[in-house]
């Protein structure tokens, strides 16, 4: 087993155990009372659109594939599939993308190369839909008189580092970067070992660039979908937060999530954010509320919205 295998999965149970360490049990346990099973019904019932939305993000990173209710179901049932794997393995929520090309290519005959291009780009547009949410979330905090400067501040350092990581991510698909190593790694004596993994990469990112040049549109629509998706997760959160007592306005809860959302894309190695969602939840419902039990809280209601799906 991976050092990492432990190592990361340990450290998210760290991040919990130093919140719940920092949490009211009695407050906790009265705020989650509060929960109706008619409002968690209709929280689930909302990520239900949210999935619809990301799978919809992942249709349109697949140009190749007939854009039908028959397709959009199967990518549904792959997609839905491979998350469940991410979000339960220590595979720095990697495992679940081999799982999801190896049903692609079992049941629907799909390769692995355009499932894994399809893959990327959704990812890819996802992290650029994230920049636009999370731009909106520091306008609003620039906004809000309550925050502090150092808050401020943060807020603005975390989105610099958002922007500054996907731009690269970016580039290394778009100016083939991958492929100049993968080529002088080939050039090396161990070169003729790693032809085969050589010629996977070329292919990868000329599929990646052909995407971008080629299907504008498609791209448009991936980032679209995957900031609806953004946004309705901030809907689930305002849903969470008014079934806990707490009737905090949209933009307050925007404000959370972005941060929240940012946090969670920069732990990816942890399987589903475990401790770090909650971390990040339970400090921005405290900036916001002044309620840290009802974070905790509402980082359970999303826990437990997650098992259930």
């Amino acid at each position: 087993m991976r050092l990492s295998s432990l190592v990361f999965p340990l450290l998210g149970l760290a991040l919990l155990a130093l919140v719940l360490a920092q949490a009211d049990l009695a407050q906790l346990l009265t705020h989650v009372a509060q929960v109706g099973w008619r409002s968690f019904a209709l929280i689930c019932a909302l990520f239900l659109v949210y999935f619809a939305a990301d799978v919809a993000n992942w249709q349109a990173a697949l140009p190749s594939l007939p854009r039908t209710p028959r397709w959009f179901a199967r990518l549904w049932l792959v997609r839905m599939i491979g998350d469940a794997y991410n979000n339960v393995t220590p595979t720095a929520a990697l495992g679940g993308e081999a799982v999801k090309g190896w049903l692609m290519k079992r049941r629907y005959d799909v390769s692995w190369r355009v499932t894994g291009a399809g893959i990327v780009i959704a990812r890819t547009s996802t992290m650029f839909a994230l920049i636009l949410f999370a731009a909106i979330g520091v306008l609003l905090v620039w906004r809000r008189p309550s925050l502090d400067a150092a808050q401020q501040g943060y807020a603005l350092a975390t989105f610099a580092v958002l922007v500054i990581a996907t731009g690269a991510i970016f580039l290394v698909q778009y100016l083939e970067l991958s492929s100049r190593l993968a080529r002088r790694v080939g050039a090396s004596r161990w070169g003729a070992r790693l032809l085969r993994v050589v010629g996977a990469v070329e292919d990868l990112d000329r599929r990646l660039v052909a995407y971008y040049r080629e299907h504008r549109v498609g791209l448009a629509a991936s980032i679209g979908w995957a900031l609806v998706a953004w946004v309705l997760g901030a809907v689930e959160a305002w849903l969470v937060l008014h079934a806990l007592g707490l009737h905090t306005s949209f933009a307050d809860v925007w404000i959370m999530e972005a941060f929240v959302q940012t946090v969670r894309a920069a732990s990816f190695f942890i399987p589903a954010g475990l401790g770090a969602q909650e971390a990040a939840i339970y400090v921005m419902v405290d900036w916001l509320a002044g309620a840290p039990a009802a974070g905790f809280a509402t980082a359970l209601v999303r826990r437990a919205r997650e098992v259930l799906w």
